[in-house]
């Protein structure tokens, strides 16, 4: 408990976590990059995940968050595994090293509220519109709660859903 409590001031005071981003909204033809964030608590299939990847005609980043492993389970997905965590239950220097210049037209997290980790990582990739299904660190600008979706697929066409109701004005 105390040391989720000191993780939480730590991300609360992270620049990371600073509103750097405009929260510019971009409809969906101009979405052409995302970064999509995705825990192994979610009990995903990875052959859905990747058929739904391929739906979308766009260059999809997936960030899979495995900090009970120790070695990567997906090859061609970035995966975190327990080296990539501080004591804390934080990403270490070199992820959000590695993590800083890459740049997306949105990230989406799909992960629970409470895992830290997710947010931490959503909160250092760089794109316009970060979303989300809480907004915990007012570092969401798109909250699609997951309340009453149980299934992980159901839970992601939601959220391309919404961003396909967004106009550009």
């Amino acid at each position: 408990m105390i040391k989720r409590t000191i993780a939480n001031i730590v991300l609360k005071s992270r620049k990371a976590f600073e509103s750097k981003r405009k929260g510019a909204f971009l409809s969906w033809d101009s979405i052409s990059k995302i970064a999509l964030i995705i825990s192994k608590r979610d009990n995903i299939n990875k052959s859905q995940v990747d058929q739904f990847i391929a739906s979308t005609k766009k260059y999809v980043e997936v960030f899979y968050i495995e900090l009970d492993s120790k070695v990567p389970t997906y090859s061609d997905w970035i995966c975190f595994t327990k080296k990539d965590k501080t004591f804390l239950g934080i990403p270490t220097a070199s992820v959000i090293q590695g993590l800083r210049g890459k740049q997306f037209d949105i990230v989406i997290n799909t992960c629970q509220e409470i895992e830290i980790y997710s947010t931490a990582i959503s909160g250092i990739l760089h794109a316009p519109i970060n979303c989300g299904s809480t907004n915990q660190y007012n570092d969401t600008h798109l909250v699609i709660k997951k309340k009453g979706i149980t299934n992980f697929m159901d839970y992601l066409h939601e959220v391309v859903r919404y961003l396909k109701m967004i106009r550009e004005s």
